[in-house]
């Protein structure tokens, strides 16, 4: 799917909505204002960015500002018995966190997104119950407080779901072919004198993948693979992960992962992309003076995000360079030069950078 029209414009009734919910509840849970400070002290981000979500009461006060503020709400079935019938309200235009609703007269809660619960219970002396299987799409557990007693903070792991379920039956799951792909992700081969057999060869490590796990976990997989390539290449990535680490958070705050590539690739990326479920969103432009432009591709389940950078003139911002051939040229722009220092991206470069949400004065 291709939105090449989508116009992003700032959302402000919304962030303010969403900081109102969020210090309200910082207000009535000590433990999580105090890992507040402690994300902006040790690691130089924000409590706001990393939630996944905010449960609040139907006779919430804050309820009637939602649809106001460009939330749009559906009904589902959540799979913990203490939550059913809930309402989910999202934005469709603004980067914030879901807003549940749910029948509970009392309960108020927030849950952050964490690379892994067993991570984030090890790092902060957790020891109780993990709902959801070990691998499951979606596992959370209760990090301060208790929902039973009104007010709680989760940490929440995704694992190529963007939905609410945080139980899923075994088969599902998948234990050996999931570390499998992963294995295979990891250690694939990324030195090729010929650039077509590399793709040809990730091409079909992706297909493999696929048929035996789904595009949505597939994708999941194969960014952490490649955030852990580009950590490993990175002194300034290995430090900050270890800060998060520290309190157990992980790579969670990603906002997108950056790709450069030769024109001659370009289309074969982002077929690779597509493969993988993403839908084409907005092109973006540097200029004529820089010479380049990129593609945005977005996962709409799990919610990756990638810049797909390529020399490009003005004139063919207007087609489809997506998926056009782009001719070769023999002067190399920005990113033409780059590619040539040190190769393609998915291949033996490794991604140009990953973009993560930080506060920036504190980092």
């Amino acid at each position: 799917m291709t939105r090449p029209d989508v116009q992003w414009e700032r959302q402000p009734a919304a962030e303010q909505l969403v900081r109102e919910l969020v210090d309200d509840f910082l207000s009535r849970c000590p433990e999580a204002a105090t890992l507040a400070r402690r994300m902006r002290d040790e690691t130089g981000t924000r409590f706001i960015d990393w939630v996944d979500h905010v449960a609040r009461p139907y006779n919430d006060p804050y309820v009637g500002r939602l649809i106001a503020a460009g939330f749009r709400w559906k009904e589902f079935e959540n799979v913990d018995p203490r939550r059913r019938h809930s309402k989910r309200f999202t934005h469709p235009a603004a980067v914030v966190p879901f807003i549940d609703l749910i029948p509970a007269s009392n309960e108020l809660c927030v849950a952050i997104r964490v690379e892994s619960v067993i991570d984030f219970a090890v790092s902060n002396g957790l020891n109780g119950p993990v709902f959801g299987e070990p691998l499951a799409p979606a596992r959370w557990i209760e990090a301060v407080g208790r929902i039973n007693d009104g007010v709680a903070l989760l940490a929440a792991e995704r694992n190529g779901i963007n939905s609410y379920v945080p139980f899923a039956p075994t088969d599902y799951v998948k234990y050996a072919e999931r570390l499998t792909h992963a294995e295979r992700f990891r250690t694939r081969r990324r030195e090729w004198d010929n650039e077509e057999a590399g793709f040809d060869a990730l091409s079909a490590l992706l297909d493999a993948s696929i048929a035996d796990l789904g595009t949505d976990i597939t994708t999941r997989t194969f960014f952490a693979a490649e955030r852990e390539y580009w950590q490993r290449r990175n002194r300034a990535a290995q430090f900050q992960k270890a800060r998060q680490d520290r309190l157990g958070l992980g790579w969670a705050n990603h906002d997108h992962h950056t790709y450069r590539s030769s024109r001659r690739h370009f289309a074969r990326l982002i077929g690779l992309w597509e493969k993988l479920g993403f839908e084409l969103r907005e092109r973006f432009y540097a200029g004529a003076e820089a010479g380049w432009g990129a593609q945005i591709c977005e996962h709409p389940e799990c919610g990756i995000i990638t810049f797909n950078d390529v020399d490009l003139s003005p004139d063919e911002l207007v087609a489809d360079f997506a998926h056009d051939p782009l001719p070769e040229r023999h002067a190399l722009g920005t990113v033409g030069l780059w590619r040539a220092l040190h190769g393609v991206s998915i291949l033996q470069a490794g991604m140009h950078h990953v973009e993560c949400q930080f506060e920036f004065d504190a980092l």
